[in-house]
């Protein structure tokens, strides 16, 4: 992709107009949906198509888009397949740059001719084309939107760009994200990919400053030659972004899924994951994972490389084990404490309850404030520990302040400790984890307070350890394959 390539394509992210094409007020209807997502996001400039409405939702419509009275950049269609073409024609002549086809029953219900009628009148007037059988484009910083009560603004862009053959899971990636403190820079949702597929947006995120995450959902392509031109330009985009790849239709019972989901060819596993292993693209096989790896890249991408030694500060005697059990397994290894550090962290605690070994098992003390902050000072300051696990056990302490109705004791105490490890990351990559116990609203509302906090520092939290070790074992192999192992790692650095 050239220069002149880039910024036209980098122009369809950046619509001054978008026209809704079907736009109505029935709240079940596509129309509607895209409609309050744009107004909800303060787009400036939206016109909504409907010939039976004067308005919708305070805002003036228009009968076709021939009537709307500036140009326009980026038209949503959510109308019966049967008028798609027409309205394909109607944007030609109005000279719009991208569309987004919502309309479902194209390729996928075997009507490819009508797609391909579809790509030969919008390239007549060099028109570009999401779908069909998708939700377009969610791009925060330009204000544009798929779905209502996503964050959108300036503040709320960040690094991560998502190519998403499912509509569906674009949305649920956008929340899932959002609630676990991602940003995105961009979020793709293509579908049948008629026009523009995955491998135009890879090749596109390539060279976009404001991309520096890729997580790609994957069904598959048109043909073969789709496939390895993808995998040309894989190859060379993951030496300098991490991808992290879903390719879906595993199973016989998936593959018959993708043919009437998006009409793809789902290809032959064994080769795919093949390719995936050899450029060393970053495979997860569901959406836990895919947000817990791409939570572990957003927060800690420029510490790698990360060596595997690690350190967990927490409690609970049988979760020492369960931890050992489960970061062992993921590949890490768990140096135990030096004996100088031991001594010392039973003179902090006392020798009643607790592990000193490491993990550490800090018992009933791992809610006292004091005795706390000395533990996880004490850990960062150990010379063999590439990376620090906090097992923060914040439920038990929200339980324990609600059963002694100790009111506002655990608030300051916590606070305190974000303070800590916002200075303590400076020295180490830290990571928390925060399982949830106790399923009660009070709790868990200000928990989610809490994780808030955490990630608000710059920390990564997860809902336990296993996946917390799913997601590190991803991040620190690419940081051994493309971040040079020669390097020093971020703790031998600082």
């Amino acid at each position: 992709m050239n220069d002149q390539e880039f910024a036209i394509f980098d122009s369809y992210f950046h619509p001054r107009t978008i026209a809704i094409v079907g736009a109505t007020n029935n709240p079940f209807s596509g129309g509607s949906n895209f409609l309050n997502a744009l107004i909800g996001s303060k787009f400036p400039k939206i016109f909504p198509i409907n010939k039976n409405k004067t308005e919708l939702y305070g805002i003036r419509t228009y009968p076709n888009l021939k009537a709307v009275p500036e140009p326009i950049d980026y038209v949503i269609i959510a109308v019966p397949r049967r008028y798609v073409l027409d309205i394909i024609k109607e944007c030609v002549e109005v000279g719009v740059k991208l569309g987004t086809i919502f309309t479902s029953g194209f390729s996928e219900l075997g009507n490819k001719d009508l797609e391909r009628q579809i790509v030969e009148t919008a390239r007549q007037g060099n028109m570009r084309i999401l779908g069909p059988n998708c939700v377009g484009l969610y791009v925060p910083k330009a204000q544009v939107s798929f779905i209502v009560n996503l964050p959108v603004g300036e503040e709320h862009s960040g690094l991560i760009g998502i190519i998403s053959q499912s509509g569906g899971h674009a949305d649920m990636f956008a929340f899932m994200g959002n609630y676990r403190g991602l940003k995105f820079s961009k979020v793709i949702s293509f579908g049948n990919g008629c026009d523009l597929h995955c491998p135009d947006f890879l090749e596109y995120f390539q060279r976009d400053p404001e991309t520096e995450i890729i997580f790609i959902y994957l069904e598959g392509f048109k043909d073969v030659q789709m496939g390895q031109r993808f995998f040309q330009i894989a190859s060379q985009v993951i030496k300098e972004k991490p991808i992290i790849i879903w390719k879906g239709g595993k199973t016989k019972a998936g593959r018959a899924a993708i043919k009437s989901h998006t009409g793809s060819l789902a290809g032959a596993n064994e080769v795919i994951d093949g390719l995936i292993k050899q450029i060393g693209l970053i495979a997860v096989s569901n959406p836990e994972e895919v947000i817990d790896t791409l939570t572990a890249f957003y927060y800690l991408k420029d510490r790698l490389p990360i060596g595997r030694r690690l350190a967990v500060v927490g409690g609970g005697g049988g979760n020492t084990v369960a931890t050992s059990d489960i970061l062992n397994k993921a590949g890490f290894e768990l140096p135990e404490n030096p004996k100088e550090i031991q001594d010392k962290i039973k003179k902090i605690i006392g020798e009643v309850g607790v592990i000193v070994r490491n993990p550490i098992d800090l018992n009933v003390a791992i809610w006292e404030g004091r005795k706390l902050r000395q533990i996880l000072k004490l850990m960062a300051s150990i010379k063999n520990i590439d990376l620090l696990i906090f097992d923060a056990g914040i439920d038990w302490g929200l339980n324990f302040e609600k059963a002694f109705k100790m009111n506002n004791i655990m608030e300051p105490t916590f606070k305190s400790i974000i303070r800590l490890l916002k200075t303590l990351r400076v020295q180490l990559p830290i990571v928390a984890v925060l399982p949830t116990i106790f399923y009660e609203g009070e709790i868990i509302k200000k928990k989610i307070e809490y994780e808030r906090m955490i990630q608000g520092i710059g920390i990564p939290v997860f809902p336990n350890m296993s996946r917390c070790a799913f997601a590190l074992s991803k991040i620190i192999k690419y940081g051994e394959r493309f971040r040079s192992a020669k390097q020093p790692t971020y703790k031998e650095l600082h």
